[in-house]
């Protein structure tokens, strides 16, 4: 009878081990995870600055999370106005400016990404010291039903029938 007793708690023991280290594995992917998602979207920031330009400005607006949010930059660069305007207009596939006032015109698009969609929005401007950049992105993910939808057809992928 005592041995019994004796048993049941290297069993719970045991439990109590693998539930830990189940645990921290989980807790360390998660965390893994979201580095990995703060790595991303710090690269795809960083990706929209003109090379050689100084960033002037950052804003960032999470407020619609986990469903839209907005980023706006500031940079100034002294290369050549026909240059910057080819490099965004190329990069971001936004074709003729949609408008303009005095020495600025104003790139728009949008463009469709997996889950997501982003509208960019570029105004350049012609300066004495050279061209001021204003970048607008806002991206917006898809509702929830979308979202629901590719996690089903990622499980899908891993279910075997």
């Amino acid at each position: 009878m005592v041995g019994d007793f004796d048993m049941d708690d290297n069993n719970r023991t045991y439990d109590q081990l693998i539930l830990s280290g189940c645990g921290i594995a989980t807790l360390v992917a998660v965390m893994v995870l979201v580095g990995l998602l703060f790595l991303i979207a710090g690269n795809d920031r960083r990706d929209a600055q003109y090379p050689g330009s100084i960033l002037i400005s950052s804003h960032s607006n999470y407020r619609g999370l986990p469903f839209e949010y907005r980023w706006d930059d500031a940079y100034k660069t002294k290369d050549n106005f026909t240059t910057v305007y080819n490099w965004y207009s190329v990069k971001y596939n936004l074709g003729a400016e949609v408008g303009g006032i005095g020495k600025c015109i104003v790139l728009d698009g949008t463009g469709d990404q997996w889950i997501a969609q982003r509208h960019i929005n570029v105004s350049l401007c012609n300066g004495p010291a050279g061209q001021m950049i204003y970048l607008t992105r806002f991206t917006t993910f898809s509702g929830r039903s979308a979202v629901l939808g590719r996690v089903r057809e990622l499980q899908s992928l891993f279910t075997v029938n």
